[in-house]
Protein backbone atom coordinates (compact mmCIF):
# COMPACT_ATOMS: atom_id res chain seq x y z
CA UNK A 1 0.00 0.00 0.00
CA UNK A 2 1.21 3.51 -0.82
CA UNK A 3 1.13 5.75 2.24
CA UNK A 4 2.06 9.40 2.61
CA UNK A 5 4.72 9.69 5.30
CA UNK A 6 5.68 13.32 5.96
CA UNK A 7 3.96 14.03 2.64
CA UNK A 8 6.35 11.66 0.84
CA UNK A 9 4.60 8.77 -0.96
CA UNK A 10 6.11 5.47 0.15
CA UNK A 11 5.01 1.90 -0.41
CA UNK A 12 4.65 0.37 3.07
CA UNK A 13 4.60 -3.47 2.93
CA UNK A 14 1.90 -5.38 4.79
CA UNK A 15 4.65 -6.84 6.97
CA UNK A 16 4.89 -3.41 8.64
CA UNK A 17 1.33 -3.61 9.95
CA UNK A 18 1.32 -2.84 13.67
CA UNK A 19 4.65 -1.01 13.65
CA UNK A 20 3.15 2.31 14.62
CA UNK A 21 3.12 4.86 13.11
CA UNK A 22 4.38 3.29 9.88
CA UNK A 23 1.66 0.70 9.36
CA UNK A 24 0.15 0.61 5.87
CA UNK A 25 -2.56 3.27 5.84
CA UNK A 26 -4.60 5.43 3.49
CA UNK A 27 -4.32 8.32 5.94
CA UNK A 28 -1.20 10.53 5.78
CA UNK A 29 0.84 10.74 8.94
CA UNK A 30 3.93 12.41 10.36
CA UNK A 31 6.96 10.31 11.25
CA UNK A 32 9.48 11.98 13.57
CA UNK A 33 8.54 15.37 12.12
CA UNK A 34 11.23 17.37 13.93
CA UNK A 35 14.05 15.22 12.57
CA UNK A 36 12.47 15.20 9.14
CA UNK A 37 12.31 19.00 9.20
CA UNK A 38 16.08 18.99 9.61
CA UNK A 39 16.59 16.46 6.81
CA UNK A 40 14.28 18.30 4.45
CA UNK A 41 16.19 21.53 5.08
CA UNK A 42 19.63 20.00 4.53
CA UNK A 43 19.43 17.15 1.98
CA UNK A 44 19.86 18.23 -1.64
CA UNK A 45 19.54 16.13 -4.80
CA UNK A 46 22.72 14.13 -5.30
CA UNK A 47 23.77 14.21 -1.63
CA UNK A 48 25.39 11.36 0.27
CA UNK A 49 23.36 10.78 3.43
CA UNK A 50 24.35 8.65 6.43
CA UNK A 51 21.41 7.24 8.40
CA UNK A 52 22.97 6.12 11.68
CA UNK A 53 20.54 4.09 13.74
CA UNK A 54 18.25 3.24 10.82
CA UNK A 55 15.98 0.76 12.64
CA UNK A 56 13.17 -0.26 10.25
CA UNK A 57 14.54 1.99 7.52
CA UNK A 58 11.82 4.65 7.36
CA UNK A 59 14.28 7.55 7.56
CA UNK A 60 16.56 5.74 5.11
CA UNK A 61 13.68 5.64 2.63
CA UNK A 62 12.76 9.28 3.24
CA UNK A 63 16.41 10.29 2.86
CA UNK A 64 16.69 8.36 -0.41
CA UNK A 65 13.61 10.16 -1.69
CA UNK A 66 15.02 13.58 -0.77
CA UNK A 67 18.47 12.85 -2.24
CA UNK A 68 16.93 11.67 -5.49
CA UNK A 69 18.17 9.25 -8.11
CA UNK A 70 21.67 10.76 -8.11
CA UNK A 71 22.03 10.60 -4.32
CA UNK A 72 23.00 7.75 -2.04
CA UNK A 73 22.19 6.69 1.54
CA UNK A 74 24.40 4.59 3.80
CA UNK A 75 22.08 2.93 6.31
CA UNK A 76 23.77 1.81 9.56
CA UNK A 77 21.90 -0.57 11.90
CA UNK A 78 23.29 -3.16 14.36
CA UNK A 79 20.01 -4.89 15.32
CA UNK A 80 19.66 -8.06 13.20
CA UNK A 81 15.95 -8.34 14.03
CA UNK A 82 14.91 -5.19 12.15
CA UNK A 83 17.26 -5.23 9.18
CA UNK A 84 15.17 -7.58 6.98
CA UNK A 85 12.18 -5.23 7.18
CA UNK A 86 14.38 -2.22 6.40
CA UNK A 87 15.68 -3.96 3.29
CA UNK A 88 12.14 -4.89 2.30
CA UNK A 89 10.98 -1.27 2.59
CA UNK A 90 13.86 -0.04 0.45
CA UNK A 91 13.41 -2.69 -2.24
CA UNK A 92 9.63 -2.24 -2.47
CA UNK A 93 10.17 1.47 -3.12
CA UNK A 94 12.76 0.91 -5.83
CA UNK A 95 15.58 2.49 -3.82
CA UNK A 96 17.85 -0.55 -3.90
CA UNK A 97 20.51 1.09 -6.07
CA UNK A 98 20.49 4.23 -3.91
CA UNK A 99 21.05 2.56 -0.51
CA UNK A 100 23.98 0.69 1.00
CA UNK A 101 23.26 -1.20 4.22
CA UNK A 102 25.98 -1.39 6.86
CA UNK A 103 25.24 -4.03 9.48
CA UNK A 104 27.15 -2.44 12.34
CA UNK A 105 26.91 -0.19 15.35
CA UNK A 106 28.57 3.21 14.90
CA UNK A 107 30.76 4.36 17.76
CA UNK A 108 34.00 5.91 18.94
CA UNK A 109 36.24 3.16 17.50
CA UNK A 110 36.07 0.07 15.34
CA UNK A 111 35.75 -3.26 17.13
CA UNK A 112 34.82 -6.79 16.13
CA UNK A 113 32.28 -7.27 18.91
CA UNK A 114 30.77 -4.99 21.55
CA UNK A 115 27.77 -5.53 23.87
CA UNK A 116 24.41 -4.33 22.58
CA UNK A 117 21.01 -4.70 24.23
CA UNK A 118 18.18 -5.59 21.83
CA UNK A 119 14.62 -4.78 22.83
CA UNK A 120 12.27 -7.34 21.25
CA UNK A 121 9.28 -6.73 19.02
CA UNK A 122 8.14 -3.35 17.83
CA UNK A 123 9.80 -1.65 20.81
CA UNK A 124 13.16 -2.47 19.21
CA UNK A 125 13.75 1.22 18.43
CA UNK A 126 14.91 1.48 22.05
CA UNK A 127 17.77 -1.00 21.54
CA UNK A 128 20.99 0.50 22.88
CA UNK A 129 24.57 0.10 24.09
CA UNK A 130 23.68 0.76 27.73
CA UNK A 131 22.71 -2.00 30.16
CA UNK A 132 20.55 0.62 31.85
CA UNK A 133 17.82 -0.19 29.33
CA UNK A 134 16.97 -3.16 31.56
CA UNK A 135 15.45 -0.71 34.04
CA UNK A 136 12.79 0.09 31.44
CA UNK A 137 12.77 -2.98 29.18
CA UNK A 138 13.33 -6.00 31.38
CA UNK A 139 13.26 -8.41 28.43
CA UNK A 140 16.04 -6.66 26.52
CA UNK A 141 18.59 -9.25 25.35
CA UNK A 142 22.36 -8.78 25.32
CA UNK A 143 24.10 -9.67 22.07
CA UNK A 144 27.44 -8.74 20.54
CA UNK A 145 27.67 -6.71 17.35
CA UNK A 146 30.49 -5.23 15.27
CA UNK A 147 31.21 -1.54 15.81
CA UNK A 148 32.66 0.92 13.33
CA UNK A 149 34.01 4.45 13.69
CA UNK A 150 33.10 6.70 10.77
CA UNK A 151 36.70 7.94 10.53
CA UNK A 152 37.81 4.34 9.98
CA UNK A 153 35.15 3.45 7.42
CA UNK A 154 35.57 3.53 3.65
CA UNK A 155 32.27 5.21 2.87
CA UNK A 156 31.98 8.21 0.55
CA UNK A 157 32.17 11.60 2.30
CA UNK A 158 28.77 12.48 3.77
CA UNK A 159 26.85 15.67 3.07
CA UNK A 160 24.24 14.97 5.76
CA UNK A 161 24.33 12.65 8.77
CA UNK A 162 21.22 11.67 10.72
CA UNK A 163 21.96 10.18 14.16
CA UNK A 164 19.39 8.35 16.31
CA UNK A 165 21.34 5.98 18.51
CA UNK A 166 19.66 5.91 21.93
CA UNK A 167 22.47 7.52 23.91
CA UNK A 168 25.51 6.80 21.72
CA UNK A 169 25.53 10.32 20.26
CA UNK A 170 28.85 11.40 21.79
CA UNK A 171 30.47 8.08 20.86
CA UNK A 172 29.40 8.48 17.22
CA UNK A 173 30.70 12.05 17.02
CA UNK A 174 33.97 11.12 18.76
CA UNK A 175 34.62 8.53 16.08
CA UNK A 176 33.86 11.02 13.31
CA UNK A 177 36.01 14.05 14.20
CA UNK A 178 38.06 13.88 11.01
CA UNK A 179 34.95 13.53 8.84
CA UNK A 180 33.32 16.48 10.59
CA UNK A 181 36.43 18.60 10.21
CA UNK A 182 37.21 17.75 6.59
CA UNK A 183 33.75 17.38 5.06
CA UNK A 184 31.54 19.58 7.27
CA UNK A 185 28.35 17.54 6.89
CA UNK A 186 25.09 18.81 8.32
CA UNK A 187 23.95 16.78 11.32
CA UNK A 188 20.42 15.92 12.44
CA UNK A 189 20.65 14.33 15.88
CA UNK A 190 18.05 12.91 18.24
CA UNK A 191 19.67 13.48 21.64
CA UNK A 192 19.03 11.23 24.63
CA UNK A 193 20.40 13.25 27.53
CA UNK A 194 19.52 10.70 30.20
CA UNK A 195 21.18 7.80 28.37
CA UNK A 196 24.37 9.37 27.03
CA UNK A 197 26.09 9.30 30.43
CA UNK A 198 25.69 5.52 30.52
CA UNK A 199 27.68 5.12 27.30
CA UNK A 200 30.14 7.96 26.66
CA UNK A 201 30.28 11.66 27.50
CA UNK A 202 27.12 13.62 28.24
CA UNK A 203 24.88 16.08 26.42
CA UNK A 204 27.09 19.05 27.32
CA UNK A 205 30.05 17.22 25.77
CA UNK A 206 28.01 16.58 22.61
CA UNK A 207 27.08 20.24 22.24
CA UNK A 208 30.56 21.54 23.05
CA UNK A 209 32.24 19.15 20.62
CA UNK A 210 30.00 20.46 17.84
CA UNK A 211 30.51 24.07 18.88
CA UNK A 212 34.29 23.64 19.06
CA UNK A 213 34.23 22.27 15.50
CA UNK A 214 32.50 25.43 14.29
CA UNK A 215 28.93 24.16 14.07
CA UNK A 216 25.95 26.40 14.79
CA UNK A 217 22.99 24.73 16.51
CA UNK A 218 19.26 24.77 15.87
CA UNK A 219 16.71 23.30 18.30
CA UNK A 220 14.38 21.39 15.97
CA UNK A 221 11.83 20.83 18.73
CA UNK A 222 11.46 24.53 19.56
CA UNK A 223 12.33 25.41 15.92
CA UNK A 224 14.80 28.14 16.85
CA UNK A 225 18.56 28.76 17.04
CA UNK A 226 20.14 27.75 20.31
CA UNK A 227 23.50 27.92 22.07
CA UNK A 228 25.36 24.80 23.11
CA UNK A 229 24.85 25.64 26.78
CA UNK A 230 21.12 26.28 26.48
CA UNK A 231 20.46 23.15 24.45
CA UNK A 232 22.32 20.99 26.96
CA UNK A 233 20.28 22.49 29.80
CA UNK A 234 16.92 22.10 28.00
CA UNK A 235 17.38 18.46 27.12
CA UNK A 236 19.59 17.15 29.93
CA UNK A 237 17.00 14.55 30.96
CA UNK A 238 14.59 14.39 28.00
CA UNK A 239 14.80 13.59 24.30
CA UNK A 240 15.58 16.50 22.00
CA UNK A 241 16.04 17.06 18.29
CA UNK A 242 19.12 18.99 17.21
CA UNK A 243 20.39 20.31 13.89
CA UNK A 244 24.08 21.24 13.66
CA UNK A 245 25.34 23.01 10.55
CA UNK A 246 28.15 25.25 9.37
CA UNK A 247 25.73 26.88 6.89
CA UNK A 248 22.77 27.43 9.19
CA UNK A 249 21.95 30.93 7.92
CA UNK A 250 21.36 29.58 4.40
CA UNK A 251 18.95 26.82 5.41
CA UNK A 252 15.19 27.10 5.18
CA UNK A 253 13.77 25.78 8.45
CA UNK A 254 10.04 26.30 8.12
CA UNK A 255 7.64 25.02 10.73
Amino acid sequence: MTSRINDVPLIVPDEFRGILPVSPSDAPFAFEPESFRGLRATIRPGDVVYDIGASYGVMTALGASLAGSSGHVLSFEPNPAVRPLARMLIERNGFGERVTFVDALVGERSDRAVPFWVVPGYRSVASTRTEGILDFEADARRIEVPMIALDESNGPPPNVIKIDVEGSEYAVLSGARRALTEHRPDLVIETHGGEITGIAGDLTAVCMLLSDLGYALWDLTANEPVTARDYAMRYATVIGQLLASTRLSSLRLAA
